[in-house]
């Protein structure tokens, strides 16, 4: 009995912890047109104890959409990126190709997606390009969940901006 009420007690304390101190993580989603090819695509962002990411997985030969988060000096593509939560602000910078290589359009759309309920604490926006001076596309995160991006078979840059 000591034991299982040992085990409560831990894994409260563990989600008061992580709770407390910010860590979090979040999926965005990326949807395109089904043509037959990938459609989907996904990607994570967060906050944790300690940095980590892990390496996208490569394009398949057909898709209308395809998305990743841009590494740290550009040589890598990540599907997963969670910044160490020592700061104030984080910023991810994502790249979308929303037409793809499929269909006749010379341009396509894909819808970017998330719940804002995954969202850590704090205020979040999005900005066109990789910049923090970009052009403002989603002024609240937390008070809308999507918008569509439009473009040719290339990536489109957005930076997801996280300040508290």
């Amino acid at each position: 009995m000591k034991k299982i009420a040992f085990t409560i007690i831990i894994c409260m304390l563990t989600i008061f912890v992580s709770t407390a101190f910010g860590q979090w993580s979040a999926q965005i989603h990326a949807t395109g047109k089904q043509l037959g090819g990938q459609y989907k695509s996904q990607i994570t962002i967060g906050v944790a104890n300690e940095d980590s990411q892990l390496i996208a997985p490569p394009k398949v030969p057909e898709f209308s959409c395809y998305m990743t988060i841009k590494s740290d000096d550009w040589m890598s593509s990540l599907a997963k990126k969670i910044h160490q939560d020592d700061e104030n602000y984080h910023a991810w910078i994502i790249g979308i190709n929303p037409k793809g290589n499929m269909g006749h359009d010379i341009t396509g759309s894909s819808t970017l997606s998330w719940n804002p309920n995954q969202l850590g604490p704090g205020h979040f926006e999005i900005r066109k390009g990789y910049s923090e001076s970009g052009e403002l596309i989603v002024e609240d995160m937390k008070q809308t969940s999507s918008f569509d991006v439009f473009g040719e078979n290339e990536e489109v840059y957005f930076i997801i901006i996280n300040t508290h």
